[in-house]
């Protein structure tokens, strides 16, 4: 949960911090508009005598065109990724709750899997916001993958399968930004049984 804090909150910084970049351009620009509206204390002799107020005109303008769209892919990757890092969180968690519930006595597999199934997605988990984008897989091994000496143990595997066709965010900038989303998000936990 911590790190959900952390990813918001460093995601809740830097917007702020680009929202203030961008409102500072917003003002230089909306000033340069209004300039030709105020009262101007030159006259067009002193404008002719020195140019290089009159070559300043719209690069208030200019500035804002540049600074805009770079801005703005800078804004939506940090809300993209920071989407992308709470979601696999959630999942992350989701996926050790339910190999939690597993643990638990239960009389058959199919209880145990619907206990686990119920802890991971269920209406009440961690991973529940995203609703049935996700999928739940539980499996019973025989042989524990970090025992030697044998016994029995359950794996959770929750995934947010095509991430790329069903985004949490719209991929605005389609193919481009499609290349660096992952494909699918998913995190598995395995718990011993007996």
């Amino acid at each position: 949960m911590a790190r959900i804090w952390t990813c918001c909150c460093l995601t809740v910084l830097a917007s702020q911090y680009l929202w203030t970049i961008l409102c500072m351009a917003l003002r230089r620009w909306w000033s340069g508009l209004l300039r030709p509206l105020r009262k101007n204390r030159r006259n067009r002799a002193a404008d002719a005598a020195n140019p290089s107020t009159y070559r300043q005109r719209g690069v208030a303008a200019l500035e804002f065109v540049l600074v805009f769209p770079v801005f703005f892919i800078i804004f939506y990757s940090i809300i993209t990724y920071g989407l992308i890092l709470v979601a696999q969180q959630s999942i992350t968690l989701a996926a050790s709750e339910g190999a939690r519930a597993a643990m638990r006595y239960a009389a058959t597999t199919t209880v145990r899997t619907s206990n686990a199934q119920s802890a991971a997605v269920g209406p009440g988990s961690v991973a529940s916001w995203l609703g049935n984008r996700i999928t739940f897989t539980g499996t019973l091994l025989a042989a524990c993958p970090y025992n030697a000496n044998g016994g029995t143990c359950y794996q959770v595997t929750v995934t947010y399968p095509n991430y790329q066709q069903n985004p949490l965010v719209p991929l605005v900038l389609g193919s481009l930004i499609g290349v660096l989303v992952p494909n699918q998000l998913s995190s598995s936990a395995v718990v011993q049984i007996n």
